[in-house]
């Protein structure tokens, strides 16, 4: 990560040179990336900038200048040593708090966007560091755990807004304008490959306000009238799903693309009901509207 192209014009590492060290990178790494505040010292930090100098680019490529690294001694985390690059990484990950910081945070991406227990990460801790962070065996361990598959949870996550999108357009199964759909993301608060800050987003109940549900709410409309964003209105995907015009089959159609079927018999029946009182109006558009009310309920916008 500290030899990205991306992150070393990010966080200014090609500024971080011998006599006049950035600390945006070492302090980063530490607080956001893999440490939290609390579980280092300046001194650290100051230390570690010193050992990351002489990062550098040359267009899309990582290069290391000899000539603007300071080779004396530094001391990070209480060992000494002419540490370089590669040193800090070692010496971040040998801390305790790293494991569960990493931990925690694929806990809160797969599983629930509330923190969990210490008690419950400290497995999950403990193989990281005994694995040598080893994901793919972090990640097994995860996803077949008890806890990934328990009520708890069971859409517990805000989707944000490149999954709410990504989803829409795998359950449409159509042509897609892409450029567009990612233009319109901005008013779902997730302006692609722009964070914010350097932290990213908060994620979570964050992605969810007035505006961005007005976000939502515009760009599911949108998508289900076809056209614009994919090649396949709403009603052509309920009437994908057979011959069958009745309000109780077309509900049961449009809830199995998108929510697998699973919701409570009382928002089927007010979906059923909504279909029922409204078969005056125009077919193309009464499905539209259905598909738009399915997609703008709350057991959509979790994961």
């Amino acid at each position: 990560m500290g030899r990205d192209p991306a992150m070393i014009i990010w966080l200014d590492s090609g500024k971080n040179v011998k006599g006049h060290p950035n600390e945006n990178y070492a302090r980063e790494i530490m607080e956001l990336f893999s440490l939290g505040v609390g579980n280092y010292s300046e001194r650290d930090i100051r230390e570690a900038a010193r050992a990351l100098t002489g990062f550098s680019t040359d267009g899309d490529k990582f290069v290391f200048n000899a000539s603007l690294h300071d080779v004396g001694e530094k001391s990070i985390f209480g060992q000494k040593g002419k540490f370089a690059g590669d040193d800090v990484s070692r010496l971040v990950l040998a801390q305790p708090a790293a494991a569960h910081f990493l931990a925690k945070k694929l806990f809160r991406e797969f599983i629930s966007d509330e923190a969990p227990p210490p008690q419950l990460l400290e497995p999950l801790a403990n193989q990281l560091r005994n694995s040598g962070y080893d994901l793919r065996q972090a990640m097994r361990t995860l996803l077949a755990s008890n806890l990934f598959y328990s009520p708890a949870a069971y859409r517990a996550r805000v989707k944000s807004p490149a999954e709410y999108v990504v989803g829409l357009l795998r359950a449409f199964d159509s042509r897609v304008q892409w450029q567009a759909m990612a233009g319109a993301m901005d008013g779902l608060g997730q302006t692609l490959f722009a964070p914010p800050n350097v932290k990213g987003w908060d994620g979570g109940a964050a992605w969810l306000n007035s505006a961005t549900l007005i976000g939502r709410h515009n760009l599911a409309w949108d998508v289900v009238q076809g056209g614009q964003y994919t090649s396949v209105s709403g009603q052509a995907l309920i009437t994908r799903g057979g011959k069958n015009k009745s309000p109780q089959a077309q509900v049961t159609t449009a809830l199995a693309i998108f929510l697998q079927g699973d919701v409570s018999p009382q928002v089927r029946q007010r979906l059923i009901k909504f279909l029922k009182e409204s078969k005056d109006t125009d077919e193309s558009e009464r499905l539209q509207q259905l598909v738009h009310t399915v997609l703008m309920l709350p057991e959509y916008q979790l994961a």
